[in-house]
């Protein structure tokens, strides 16, 4: 599941529901060469939450192919003994098939070749800011308490985005200890407006 996807499962299953539980998602690009790479997508839901994607998925049977939650190809599901859920997807391919998981119409994921063996990857943060524009709007409708109560169930939960290669050389993102570069964007600064991203996240690998 690509980062477009998860936004657009993120918007109208979960923050229609925002006092039932949250989900963390995690996509990552590795950069295996000057024309390809893979990329990894993971959604992890609540106990609660997927207990309301199942439960919407079968009452609504006739629509649940519309948007199935973890039935694209190449997409893995991990039902957890305590409710929880977690799907994997992987694609591998060249830049183009990479880029091309991503809907352009929310947000873009570009590959540059610099010079040989050196890529920078972008990723544009309309993806994530247009698809929680609504969201934010209807907290600010919300009285104080109830906006309380949709900050905590965010709360701990967060979008983690990140690019590598053999290494990092340049990057707008946090560099981890395991040469990652990585931006963790939670869920609360998301719907209350406060995230303050820039319009892309990028990174300069080196791939040889």
């Amino acid at each position: 599941m690509n980062l477009a996807a998860i936004v657009r499962l993120a918007s109208p299953l979960v923050l229609a529901a925002s006092l039932s539980g949250c989900m963390d998602l995690t996509s990552e690009i590795d950069v295996l060469s000057d024309a390809s790479a893979r990329s990894t997508s993971t959604v992890t839901l609540s106990n609660a939450v997927y207990a309301i994607v199942k439960q919407d998925e079968s009452s609504h049977a006739e629509n649940a192919a519309d948007k199935p939650f973890c039935k694209e190809n190449g997409a893995t599901l991990t039902e957890n003994a305590d409710g929880s859920a977690a799907c994997t997807a992987i694609k591998e391919g060249d830049f183009a098939t990479i880029t091309g998981t991503v809907d352009a119409n929310i947000g873009t994921t570009t590959f540059t070749t610099v010079k040989p063996g050196v890529v920078r990857v972008a990723i544009s943060t309309e993806t994530l800011t247009r698809g929680m524009a609504s969201e934010q709007k209807n907290l600010d409708s919300r009285d104080e308490q109830a906006r309380t109560q949709i900050k905590a169930a965010y709360a701990g939960h967060a979008i983690t985005i990140r690019i590598k290669g053999r290494k990092v050389i340049d990057t707008n993102m946090t560099v981890t200890a395991d040469g990652v570069a990585q931006k963790v964007i939670p869920f609360e600064a998301l719907i209350d407006g406060s995230a303050n991203l820039p319009g892309e996240l990028f990174a300069v690998v080196d791939t040889r």
